[in-house]
């Protein structure tokens, strides 16, 4: 599974769209509808979806929300409602944002929140062991050992504005 999570800008995404394309792949963009790329980036994202690309929900809704459950699940539930406007939403990722490093935006999930929302986690919703191979220096998820002569999935996450 292929991975971009647009945090703060798109400079990479071009990059990935023409190397996946070589290669007749398709990924998930991670998208936040607080950053500033988010509206003038529509049209861009829109055609990508038309192209067999999926576009995701990218929460930090803990943290912007000060580590408050009952406010970050209105903010969310408003955010995806949102997307869902332009994209058909279905996946989220997690937000390991700067906002406070204290709060992290995975306590959120919680598996009757996710269902009422028609979402499936990337992470929490895959229900067998992984690995995660990630461009993230910060807040990220180490990737599991595995035992030797085990097949395992492995999720690839990188960075949209990390990517030159």
């Amino acid at each position: 599974m292929l991975v971009h999570c647009c945090d703060f800008g798109l400079s990479g995404v071009q990059a990935f769209v023409n190397v996946e394309s070589l290669l007749g792949l398709r990924s998930t963009f991670f998208l936040r509808t607080d950053a500033d790329y988010f509206s003038q980036s529509l049209r861009m994202f829109q055609h990508l979806e038309s192209q067999g690309w999926e576009i995701g929900y990218e929460y930090d809704c803990l943290s912007r929300s000060g580590n408050d459950s009952v406010l970050a699940r209105s903010l969310m539930s408003a955010q995806v409602s949102y997307m869902r406007t332009f994209f058909n939403v279905t996946s989220t990722n997690e937000h390991g944002d700067n906002y406070d490093f204290s709060v992290n935006n995975s306590k959120l999930w919680d598996r009757t929140v996710w269902t009422s929302l028609a979402l499936k986690d990337i992470f929490f919703d895959l229900n067998m062991t992984y690995s995660n191979v990630s461009d993230s220096s910060v807040n990220g998820t180490p990737p599991i050992t595995l035992p030797s002569g085990l097949f395992s999935p492995l999720i690839v996450e990188m960075h949209s504005d990390w990517t030159r």
